[in-house]
């Protein structure tokens, strides 16, 4: 199945080459916030082989799956639930032929998407953001771009979730220049019952959503136009809001 490819900078050092720059953009402000706290070299070096090894023996049979670059994903669907082109009479997104003047095809296309319809369906169907119907058409059942398999982790998405979370942590320790100020923010309790833990689930999700396409919203008012950020990329960033769930042991 074809793929947008992923563009891959080595980070050229003096020594060793930097092989998998997205594990040192991850590891990179680990280390720093953890020494800076005080813990010695040795004892960090230590922790991490100790971590390494464990891992190998962990008997959790979780798969990793790498499925390449996946905003595009998010793009394809936030389309086709805001484009007037794209929804029926009550809002709602339509379902959509494969080819035509609206179809999946013209989708994919609209947002930049180097990808063929029936390679973007089945990937977005892989995950169950869409469904074939009888008619033949696509239909979109989900609001949002899931990348939930069971038993498995998609490498892409979730190592670049990891990498915001840790920059927001660490306030861009282990970088050579200082990005724009992060903050995270947070709310939790430590007497909730485990009878409502899926309530609890349920609520965040639902409201998550409701957040998150308000952020998409203002986003999208904001955004520069596509023949812009050819001309001026080097003065664009990429922002947005990372929201997960809390569940753990007191």
């Amino acid at each position: 199945m074809a793929q947008p490819r992923i563009k891959r900078v080595l980070v050229k050092r003096v020594g060793t080459p930097v092989q998998h720059p997205e594990v040192a953009a991850l590891l990179g402000p680990i280390v720093a916030f953890l020494s800076r706290s005080g813990i010695p070299d040795t004892q960090l070096s230590h922790e991490f082989n100790a971590a390494l090894k464990g891992s190998l023996r962990s008997k959790n049979n979780i798969f990793i799956k790498r499925i390449g670059a996946t905003t595009w994903c998010a793009e394809i669907v936030d389309r086709w639930l805001r484009d007037p082109v794209y929804l029926n009479v009550v809002g709602k997104p339509k379902d959509l032929p494969l080819v035509g003047k609206v179809s999946v095809g013209a989708l994919i296309k609209t947002v930049g998407v180097r990808s063929t319809p029936t390679a973007a369906v089945r990937f977005l169907e892989e995950f169950g953001t869409v469904e074939k119907t009888s008619k033949g058409t696509y239909s979109l059942v989900k609001r949002y771009m899931n990348y939930t398999i069971p038993g498995t982790l998609p490498y892409e998405p979730n190592l670049e979730f990891l990498v915001d979370a840790v920059a927001a942590a660490t306030r861009g320790l282990g970088k050579k220049r200082l990005e724009s100020p992060l903050f995270w923010l947070r709310a939790q309790n430590e007497t909730l019952s485990k009878r409502h833990v899926a309530s609890f689930m349920a609520y965040v999700r639902q409201r998550g959503l409701v957040f998150l396409q308000e952020v998409d919203d203002w986003l999208e008012q904001h955004a520069e136009t596509r023949s812009t950020t050819q001309i001026s990329s080097r003065r664009l960033k990429r922002v947005g809001v990372g929201l997960f769930p809390i569940c753990g042991d007191k």
